[in-house]
């Protein structure tokens, strides 16, 4: 890769002046002081200047990144792994210099920068799906959202809640939240999809300034708990609605996780009983327990999206740190448009849940960009799927099965948090 000649990037950008770049693009209705705290927080940071130097015109762009843990399939009978993975975020270009190459720039700087780091892989929440494929990331998890009435019933025969508590909490007390984040970082270790945050971001997310309530109250969190243990937590807000003398108040679950099948479904049942509510919206997967306890998806409102883009950055490091579900012996003929290391061909075996790759000159049974790689990482997409869309060239109908195999998961993976 390499910068576009007209930019240069800084990765020690003047805070305000990155601050005020996030507020020109995101128009958001953060209070500048809120907007410049937050801009402080973000542990890396990278602004796009002109080549001759920065004059103290606006930046061009800027983005930014935080430190997180990514949890990853293990092998067959192992538990999930958690990988160091950088999560970009913060990403803007200035109006005045679309498509000029400053989003470009700031990618260099900052896929350069995570391998510098030795990291494997790369992570996002994409605002516009139409952007990071040519950087090489793809939609590696996808969630619905659904919206249950009140007091709805849950067909689940066979899980028992017996033995678990739920209490509902404020999330702007300070020990509240410390309880909330050391169950988020206990439960995603051993979630599939999930990305663990630092203390300090998880205050930073759910501090809920007057500015930012939008006709809602401040976050709270319903906490399920057994045998003096917290084994699963949902974060949420009401919005209240009032219609001809009645209460039409929705609540937003923006964030759960829980321990087992019963910790879930005690906190759906909590979640759909509260009081003065109509109708509560929680994120599933498309194989969740939830979804059929309730009917099925005929019987709720169901919309489907992305969740988290993986880039692949150290293609013999980043196989061999997930597990595999099956043997296998094949060839990848991998493109990678921005790292030449990467491209070429990769002999991907795989034995008792452990990969190796090495490099090969044999021929290949299957060719692909290095974002299929990202794609199939976590077992949310399925590698024979995407050679039906046109995404894998097929020379060997025998290796695509058992690639494809090898990398499926039990589960789907689970919607991370934002970052």
């Amino acid at each position: 890769m390499s910068t576009h000649p007209q930019h240069a990037v800084t990765a020690d950008p003047d805070v305000e002046r990155f601050a005020a770049i996030d507020d020109l693009v995101w128009f958001d209705d953060m209070g500048w002081e809120e907007v410049v705290s937050h801009a402080r927080a973000v542990p890396h940071r990278w602004a796009v200047t002109a080549a001759g130097g920065d004059d103290g015109s606006p930046y061009r762009g800027i983005a930014g990144a935080f430190e997180m843990e990514l949890t990853v399939p293990g092998a067959p009978g192992a538990e999930p792994t958690q990988l160091p993975v950088s999560g970009l975020t913060w990403v803007g270009v200035h109006p005045d210099h679309r498509r000029t190459g400053v989003l470009t720039t700031l990618m260099d700087a900052h896929l350069s920068w995570c391998r510098e780091q030795g990291l494997a892989l790369a992570a996002l929440h994409a605002s516009d799906v139409t952007i990071y494929g040519r950087f090489g990331y793809a939609v590696a998890s996808t969630a619905g959202e659904i919206s249950l009435g009140h007091g709805a019933t849950f067909d689940a025969p066979g899980v028992s809640t017996e033995g678990i508590t739920t209490s509902m909490h404020d999330l702007s007390d300070e020990h509240v939240l410390a309880r909330v984040h050391a169950a988020h970082r206990a439960l995603a270790a051993g979630r599939v999809g999930s990305v663990t945050r630092t203390l300090e971001l998880a205050t930073r997310v759910y501090t809920d300034p007057a500015s930012r309530l939008r006709g809602t109250e401040r976050r709270r969190v319903v906490i399920a708990a057994r045998d003096g243990r917290d084994v699963g937590y949902a974060i949420l807000r009401r919005r209240p609605k009032w219609e001809d003398g009645r209460s039409a108040a929705t609540l937003d679950c923006d964030e759960w996780a829980w321990a087992d099948s019963a910790a879930q479904l005690a906190l759906a049942r909590r979640l759909t009983s509260v009081d003065l509510v109509t109708r509560t919206s929680v994120r599933v997967t498309a194989d969740d327990a939830l979804l059929w306890w309730c009917g099925g998806p005929r019987t709720v409102v169901h919309k489907t999206g992305d969740e988290l883009w993986l880039r692949v950055l150290d293609l013999p490091a980043a196989l061999p740190a997930r597990g595999w579900s099956a043997d296998c012996d094949v060839v990848l003929e991998v493109r990678d448009g921005l790292f030449e290391d990467q491209a070429g061909r990769w002999r991907v075996t795989a034995r008792d849940g452990r990969a190796e790759v090495t490099r090969t000159d044999d021929p290949a049974d299957l060719g692909l960009d290095v974002g299929v790689l990202g794609a199939t990482y976590l077992g949310g997409r399925r590698l024979a799927a995407l050679a039906r869309q046109g995404l894998v060239e097929v020379h060997d109908p025998a290796a695509l099965r058992a690639l494809d195999t090898a990398l499926a998961t039990p589960t789907l993976p689970v919607p991370p948090v934002s970052f």
